[in-house]
């Protein structure tokens, strides 16, 4: 679950915000046990006061874990390392205004180890980063890096 921000909300149903939303589960169920069933169900609280933040998703990385077709794993031409970048033309062209990160979850399915996530800024100067020194998918699918917010800067 991804509880708000009490100040923000996802704008719905304006000529501004999202007519329709989908919304994606997640089940674990690796030994494909037969007739499990699911019913912790899902609530979705709406308002018509607008709250002075709209909220919305930024994903970096590989979100289908495609590695570009390359097998992962350090064998036979696998990958071991990966690095992907939003550069400043990535930012410029999905933001007009400083965006406020107010939560981090880092995720790699089942082909990660180790990940880290850094914000760099002019002359490659690091001001902030994520770390995830261990995973394993097992242990609740991401971590949920501290929420501190953090601002990126279209540039």
């Amino acid at each position: 679950a991804q509880p708000l921000p009490p100040e923000a909300g996802l704008l719905l149903g304006s000529s501004k915000g999202t007519r329709s939303f989908m919304l994606e589960i997640h089940y674990s169920n690796p030994d494909n046990d037969q007739g499990v069933a699911d019913s912790s169900g899902v609530r979705l609280y709406y308002t018509n006061t607008l709250r002075p933040h709209n909220v919305g998703m930024f994903q970096t990385g590989d979100p289908t874990v495609a590695l570009e077709g390359r097998p992962v794993g350090s064998t036979e031409g696998g990958v071991a390392r990966y690095d992907f970048a939003c550069p400043s033309g990535c930012t410029k062209r999905y933001f007009n205004g400083p965006v406020t990160v107010f939560s981090e979850v880092l995720h790699m399915h089942a082909t990660g180890v180790y990940m880290a996530h850094e914000q760099v800024r002019s002359f490659g100067r690091i001001v902030r980063s994520s770390v995830m020194e261990y995973y394993d998918y097992n242990q609740a699918g991401g971590y949920a890096a501290p929420d501190v917010p953090f601002a990126v800067q279209p540039r």
